[in-house]
């Protein structure tokens, strides 16, 4: 059933990244190749909540709140491009992943114009911040952030993914790092930037990182 659901989930996330890039006239056998390669970025051992499912997730919030968005087509594929290389160790997984984005674009024949967007977008997750004030990034960045404001069940499933990626600290010198992020989320003046995330999750966000903080 877990093989089955993954597999669909997978192909969903294909289904949109093929489309994003076939207007571009490339040969199928490169598309191809150039798939497998995110597949196994994403399936590498060590991921827990960095996966296909957060991209699949993230790209639904895509398509919900598409009428609000600009530049979708954009939007999309820093989506798929953002968490490409992800290790829990490293501090420069948004530079690796824009520079492994800027690759498979350069390959796929999109311009210089499309690709810098795309790779800033990708660098703006690092510390979530939009220097641009584009809107189409607040709504990226707050795609990312969509899980702090779910119900506490599937908040919780997701805290405990994310110390799996990190299980390689121990439980005190981990719980001080997570306090931290926790503690900069509860600091900042809005967690969520467009008005209607805001709206939506930003109670229910800071009442589940509270929760968390008082457990951990």
């Amino acid at each position: 059933m877990l093989a089955t659901f993954i597999l669909i989930m997978m192909e969903s996330v294909q289904i949109i990244w093929k489309d994003l890039v076939s207007e571009n006239r490339i040969e199928s056998e490169m598309i191809n190749q150039l798939w497998l390669e995110i597949v196994n970025a994403y399936s590498l051992a060590g991921r827990h909540y960095h996966t296909m499912q957060h991209i699949e997730q993230m790209l639904k919030s895509s398509l919900k709140y598409s009428g609000n968005i600009l530049d979708n087509n954009n939007l999309q594929l820093a989506v798929i491009y953002h968490d490409v290389v992800y290790l829990a160790t490293k501090n420069d997984n948004e530079e690796k992943s824009a520079n492994f984005a800027k690759n498979h674009l350069e390959q796929l024949n999109f311009t210089k114009e499309a690709i810098k967007k795309c790779c800033n977008y990708i660098l703006a997750t690092k510390a979530h911040e939009n220097n641009t004030k584009e809107r189409d990034l607040d709504y990226l960045l707050d795609f990312d952030l969509e899980i702090l404001g779910a119900p506490w069940d599937e908040y919780e499933a997701y805290s405990k993914q994310i110390r799996l990626e990190y299980q390689i600290y121990p439980k005190l010198l981990y719980n001080k790092g997570r306090k931290k992020v926790l503690t900069s989320f509860l600091n900042q003046p809005k967690i969520f930037r467009t008005e209607i995330f805001y709206q939506l999750y930003e109670k229910k966000a800071r009442n589940n990182l509270k929760k968390e903080l008082s457990i951990i």
